[in-house]
């Protein structure tokens, strides 16, 4: 037990004294110099630092890999689902009621040919319906 308490008063002297200005405070002047770089003349280019090297094409990779991903990217928005799910439907029931058109359509010329007494066939073609007549019952 006695051994942490005098870590901590080792502790606490040590941030006094920082705070005193005994282990030197660290405090840079300003002398007009921006990240610490000494003033160019002009016309005079600017240096690379090593990391910068590596730093600049990565970024620039990154940015296009990013750019290119989100672009192909699935369009995951509602309004763009509910658009899509609306046209499905929507040919779904214009399938169904052109089938239930041509179900009616034949049903009338069957209809019309037992009413007049001539073939189905002979109906269908006189309203230019190509209806192909029923197999003949043996």
């Amino acid at each position: 037990m006695r051994g942490g308490r005098a870590v901590g008063r080792a502790a606490a002297r040590g941030w006094r004294a920082a705070s005193n200005g005994a282990g030197g405070e660290v405090y840079n002047e300003p002398g007009g110099r921006l990240f610490g770089e000494a003033p160019r003349q002009p016309g005079e280019r600017r240096q690379w630092a090593v990391w910068e090297y590596v730093w600049y094409p990565t970024l620039l990779g990154a940015a296009i890999i990013c750019g290119v991903g989100l672009s192909a990217a699935p369009d995951t928005r509602i309004k763009q689902w509910a658009i899509e799910e609306a046209r499905e439907r929507e040919q779904r029931l214009v399938a169904k009621v052109r089938a239930a058109d041509a179900a009616k359509a034949a049903e009338t010329v069957e209809v019309v040919a037992a009413v007049e007494g001539a073939s189905v066939s002979a109906v269908a073609a006189a309203a230019g319906d190509p209806v192909e007549a029923p197999a003949a019952e043996p």
